[in-house]
């Protein structure tokens, strides 16, 4: 009843002190004497677990059968038991099990056994028989000469003792005076807290019948406007939308648009799915939730609309146990709601899943299996020591390899005891799995914890533990042969670059053959953290390992825990119940040996494996036309495809299918006729692919190799020369350029002028009429048609320049200190760069040096060339295509349907980034109105030039449709900061925080809009509210 009692009972620190108390039996408390007992527990009741009887144990029932503990029924075979699940007591019929410790049968049995135990407690702790007898100490004769004297002090004893009991007493009423005077103010107080809670209360009154009158009219507001939708607005609907439907019909009764009558029904028959809902909704609900509390059920819901009629979540699941996760099917489907499959968490399935070949299948007993690990001397493990890297980096106790340098080589033979030890038991210290993670981020550095790279760094001394058996371990599989020497990582001997060319040198003997090739990439997700702990240790058994070696193994995987640390700040330590330790050197050798046998899988492909990374090459048969090649070698990658999945179930090793793509590699010009599934995931085929990080394509030229290499270096460099340049600036050297510029021949230039600028410090300065990102060429040799000028004599004598591609003129009178004329006259514009930062020569007796440079002509001209906006590409699937057709069909278009004007500046075909029988249509339009109007894919007309289309990319959004916001802190997320800016402002389309050319994030981000009246009215306003 939980109850409180007249027992108190005392714990103490110490046995002497408690057995003296014992002794005493007596504790005087507050004038207070209260008796002492001995504390005994209730007694623990021994049930047999065969019969369920009380006080004996399974060995000594005398019963054949078994007794079940819920049901109570007898069974002689376990497996031929089907319990009924409904609990009955053996003992006493009760509705609870058998061995419940709230059976009266078994409370009334711990009763007497601690009784029981009570008593032979007192008795044997209470064994003195002495009695006391006066008789055997007589008293002492009284001194005679001294009776009076004895009496008188007889009677001052007692009176001091009546005087100390009354100073006592006077002691105690001052005490309950001053308790007293206490009580009365905590009564005073008590009542002024009661009227301000009286007062309170009536507040909360007078508000809550302020509330349910409220209440009460916001229910007729909304029965009333229930009413009105129901009555009145959804009728109105439904009969404009009968008046629709038959304006659809012609005087025949035919149906003029099969379309519009199909929309006009589901209109029809959403209405009536919104008039039941609301009727009946709400009494349905409350029901079933109603259900759910009863069975402690909580819902699981799918993140997005099940239902092909509306907007709505029409599917859940309740569950009790576990969380479930529902998933949508995509395709189509002759239902009304979209088929959905529930995922329950991985541990249930592997507890529901029958026997594993892994972990269920007969073992196999080898010769060597039970050959110890060898132990580990001092110098090998002084060696191991030396050789780790110092680094400051501190594990989850505060230790780091930088402070084993300190300590003295003499501690390492103790320690070299406990490695030992733990090699012999298989068990290591608890503290050595403890694990500290850090988080780093993958790209920006605000963002959250699921775009972060965990890093574990693991216990020091574990990590040299692991280092000793790794050797020992390696030398087992190495023994065996057990790793296939198409596994090149983390091997020795075994380098990338032969693993490279041994694929290459595989796929062109293929090749040479007249076959066509494929190749399947195939990306494992999170490999390491995926290793499946029962089923490496199953496997590995079967394997041959020894089973030391496999204790060892388990329990160096098992019992992990772990916390990560944010500047400082430590969470809560949880376990790891999967993947092998990260940053550590014996789980790739583990993770490879466990994935030794992928190839066995794989009979039709040539299998090249570098850790976690599989290439699989399968070719066509020889001898035969290229159809029945190719058709021949999509059977084999279905089967190779089907396998891998089979293998990927197996092992609990899932793939990565958005990372996994196909390589095509023939003689014959053309691209495969098939696509790839796994797991209804389509694999996409590529041109080219980065494996190893070696650069592969088609024709397995060493060309894109080459050009990346090239590029990155370029970038490298430049990046390092503008750094050279900031530090020079910053210490103040004036550094000169080793050659001499080619623009010194500009007019006006002192050449032996010493203050003069070098032309290497210009930058290039973004313009609001240059594209962001062009996708068809760049500045120095495309395919675009060079916009040319021709210089006209005016009447007055000068020059004016006249551009092809628009009808405007520009007059400017070129300056003769801003021509640049390397070649001589010519009479075509030729793209230069002029040096914004040379200064003109200044007399030498002025002090004072203009930086301030006037726009010159030909920077006019320069910028005019490049078109305002980036190109909308259009790819047609085949060639011969009349881009001046496409422009005018496509601004006719806009003109009927959408009545918008477009306005083109340019337009041009190109195969630059196509295929064989593909060609590219660039528009490039004149101004933002046309630019915006084009955004929307949706106004776009199905067919062009009676061709089918595709947009193979969208164009960048260009400078007149963003905006910058300024001094928008660092630490603000930006994914959070975007949708706010997203929810109120429609027309947004991204939010970019920039960088500066050091690739580091600044306090400056930039809005892209995809409506210029938005943009415009926002840049009106100024400022922004988020």
């Amino acid at each position: 009843m939980q109850q409180e009692i007249r027992y108190i009972k005392i714990e103490f620190i110490s046995y002497l002190a408690r057995n003296e108390m014992l002794k005493k039996g007596r504790i005087n408390i507050d004038y207070r004497t209260y008796d002492i007992e001995e504390y005994l527990a209730p007694a623990s009741v021994l049930i047999c677990s065969k019969c369920c009887g009380i006080g004996h144990f399974k060995r000594q029932c005398t019963q054949d059968a078994i007794t079940c503990k819920l049901c109570g029924q007898t069974y002689t075979d376990v497996k031929q038991h089907t319990c009924t699940n409904v609990p009955k007591c053996v003992h006493c019929d009760g509705a609870h099990a058998s061995n419940a410790t709230n059976c009266p049968i078994v409370k009334q049995f711990r009763a007497d056994l601690t009784k029981k135990l009570l008593h032979s407690n007192s008795t044997t702790t209470n064994n003195n028989q002495y009695s006391y007898d006066p008789n055997h100490f007589p008293a002492l004769a009284p001194n005679r000469n001294s009776s009076i004297g004895w009496s008188n002090n007889n009677v001052i004893s007692k009176l001091d003792l009546l005087v100390q009991s009354v100073n006592q007493v006077n002691d105690k009423i001052n005490k309950l005076s001053s308790w007293h005077e206490k009580f009365e103010k905590f009564m005073e107080e008590k009542n002024k807290n009661d009227e301000v809670i009286r007062r309170d209360v009536s507040i909360l009154q007078n508000i809550n019948k302020i509330t349910e009158a409220n209440i009460v009219q916001h229910d007729l507001k909304l029965k009333r406007h229930e009413n009105i939708l129901i009555k009145f607005i959804i009728p109105l609907l439904d009969e404009i939308t009968k008046i629709l439907s038959y304006q659809n019909y012609d005087q025949q009764g035919r149906v003029l648009d099969p379309d519009a009558k199909i929309l006009f029904e589901l209109n029809r028959a959403k209405l009536k799915c919104i008039i039941d809902d609301v009727k009946n909704d709400g009494t349905k609900a409350e029901a079933l939730l109603t259900w759910a509390d009863t069975f402690l059920l909580a819902p699981f819901i799918p993140e997005e609309s099940t239902s092909l009629r509306s907007d709505r979540t029409i599917d859940f699941v309740f569950s009790n146990n576990h969380r479930v996760d529902i998933q949508t099917y995509k395709g189509n489907t002759t239902s009304d709601h979209k088929p959905t499959i529930s995922i329950v968490p991985l541990k249930v399935k592997e507890n529901s899943n029958g026997p594993h070949p892994y972990t269920d299948a007969p073992w196999s007993i080898e010769e060597n299996d039970n050959d110890t690990i060898p132990e580990v001397e001092t110098l090998e493990l002084i060696d191991i020591v030396r050789q780790r890297s110092k680094k400051r980096s501190c594990d989850a106790h505060g230790i780091s390899n930088f402070m084993f340098q300190f300590l003295p080589s003499s501690y390492w033979s103790l320690l070299k005891k406990l490695y030992n030890w733990s090699f012999s038991t298989a068990i290591t210290p608890s503290a050595w799995n403890d694990v500290r993670m850090l988080l780093l981020a993958k790209k920006d550095p605000i963002c959250t914890p699921s775009l972060t790279r965990p890093i574990s760094l693991l216990d020091v001394f574990l990590k040299i533990n692991e280092k000793a058996f790794l050797t020992r371990f390696q030398n087992i599989i190495n023994n065996k042969g057990l790793l296939p020497d198409t596994q090149s990582g983390f091997r020795e001997n075994f380098r990338l670059q032969t693993r490279v060319l041994l694929f290459l040198e595989q796929v062109m003997s293929m090749m040479a053959n007249s076959t066509p090739v494929a190749t399947i990439f195939v990306d494992f997700k999170t490999a390491f953290d995926q290793l499946w702990f029962d089923g490496c240790i199953g496997k590995l058994k079967r394997m041959g390992i020894p089973t030391p070696f496999l204790k060892w193994i388990e329990n160096w995987l098992l019992n992990r825990r772990a916390y990560v640390e944010i500047k400082g700040q430590k969470s809560r330590w949880f376990s790891i119940y999967r993947g092998g330790p990260q940053g550590s050197i014996l789980t790739p050798t583990v993770f490879i040996t466990y994935h030794s046998d992928m190839t066995n899988y794989l009979n039709m492909a040539s299998s090249f494996m570098f850790a976690d990374d599989l290439a699989a090459v399968v070719s066509g048969r020889i001898g035969e036309k290229y159809n029945i090649q190719c058709l021949d070698l999509e059977r084999k990658l279905k089967s190779v495809i089907d396998a891998l999945e089979f293998y990927s179930i197996l092992s609990v090793q899932p793939i990565n299918y958005e990372k996994t793509v196909g390589l095509w590699s023939a003689r014959a010009i053309g691209t495969p006729k098939f696509d790839l599934y796994m797991s209804e995931k389509n694999i996409q085929w590529t041109r080219e692919f980065k494996y190893l990080g070696y650069w592969i394509t088609p024709k397995l030229g060493w060309n894109t190799m080459i050009n990346k290499t090239k590029l990155k270096i370029r970038q490298r460099v430049a990046l390092t020369s503008h750094l050279l340049k900031i530090d020079a600036r910053n210490i103040g050297i004036n550094t000169k350029p080793i050659h001499k510029p080619r623009n010194q021949q500009l007019q006006g230039i002192d050449q032996n002028n010493e203050n003069t600028t070098d032309t290497t410090n210009v930058h290039p300065i973004n313009s609001p009429a240059r594209s962001i990102r062009r996708m068809h060429s760049d500045d120095l040799d495309d395919d675009f048609i060079r916009v040319t000028y021709k210089k006209k004599r005016n009447s007055n004598g000068g020059t004016h320049n006249s551009l092809h591609a628009t009808t405007s003129n520009i007059h400017d009178q070129p300056s003769s200190s801003n021509v640049i004329n390397a070649k001589g006259h010519s009479n075509s514009y030729q793209r230069t760069i002029v040096n914004s930062n040379l200064r003109q020569p200044q007399p030498k007796h002025t002090t004072n040096v203009s930086t301030q440079q006037d726009i010159s002509s030909a920077a006019t001209r320069y910028a005019q060339t490049r078109y305002p906006f980036p190109p909308f590409i259009i790819r047609f699937p085949l060639k011969n295509i009349n881009d001046k057709h496409v422009a005018e069909e496509i601004s006719l278009h806009f003109k009927q349907q959408h009545q918008l004007d477009l306005s083109f500046l340019n337009y041009r075909s190109s195969q630059a980034k196509c295929l064989e029988n593909e060609q590219d249509v660039l528009l490039y339009v004149k101004d933002v109105e046309s630019f915006t109007n084009l955004l929307d894919y949706k106004k776009w007309p199905i067919t062009l030039d009676n061709n089918s289309f595709t947009v193979p990319s969208t164009p960048s959004i260009p400078p007149q449709l963003s905006l910058i916001i300024k001094n928008v802190d660092l630490r603000i997320n930006i994914n959070e900061f975007a949708e706010h800016i997203k929810l109120q402002f429609l027309e947004v389309k991204n939010v970019i925080r920039l960088k500066n050319k050091m690739q580091q994030e600044i306090r400056y981000i930039k809005i892209e809009f995809i409506s210029y009246l938005a943009r415009n009215e926002m840049l009106k306003k100024g400022r922004i509210n988020i």
